[in-house]
């Protein structure tokens, strides 16, 4: 048997990795950012992880999302979270990520008694500034989440591109290549 995405009946063929031992924990308690050549199984093994720990959880496949903005980006998680609640398409939001992050925290409540758990894979981050805004809308959502006294975990993948990567300091201060 072969696959290309992981699902539970394929567990038998698996090859398990300690990688995906360590990923199962830290999701368990909280959101990891997988990166890595393209090819090496970050996907894979996110897959069996979550379903190993018995995790709930959606994915989110963002590879067609190439080329767009990192506000069309959230605008798609908030479209396909909407889709894997089984609730009618939102109407699009204007490109401002400031009306973004609230409109997908409000999803994430619906998902009530639970941690919502989302698999965002193939995030398509091709500039440092682009990783850098990425980052900052995703902080801003996990900070929104927080103070209204919800939470999610995140379980994000994306191709490692060390020129794209390195835009951030250890600083934080984005001072690294463009």
């Amino acid at each position: 048997r072969s696959f290309d995405l992981f699902k539970a009946a394929c567990t038998p063929y698996y090859l398990k990795r300690s990688v995906d031992d360590t990923i199962g924990k830290i999701a368990k308690n909280g959101s990891l950012w997988l990166t890595g050549p393209s090819g090496s199984g970050k996907t894979n093994a996110a897959l069996f992880s979550l379903t190993a720990a018995s995790l709930p959880f959606h994915f989110i496949d963002l590879s067609r999302y190439i080329g767009c903005s990192v506000a069309q980006v959230f605008g798609a998680i908030h479209v396909e979270i909407a889709s894997g609640l089984d609730l009618p398409a939102p109407k699009p939001l204007s490109c401002q990520t400031d009306k973004i992050i609230p409109a997908i925290g409000d999803l994430l409540q619906l998902a009530s008694g639970t941690t919502p758990t989302l698999m965002v894979d193939e995030i398509p981050l091709s500039t440092p500034a682009e990783f850098k805004e990425f980052v900052e809308v995703m902080c801003g959502l996990m900070i929104y989440l927080r103070n209204d006294g919800h939470r999610a975990r995140f379980i994000l993948a994306s191709v490692d591109d060390r020129d794209v990567f390195a835009c951030l300091t250890r600083d934080g201060t984005g001072g690294g290549k463009n």
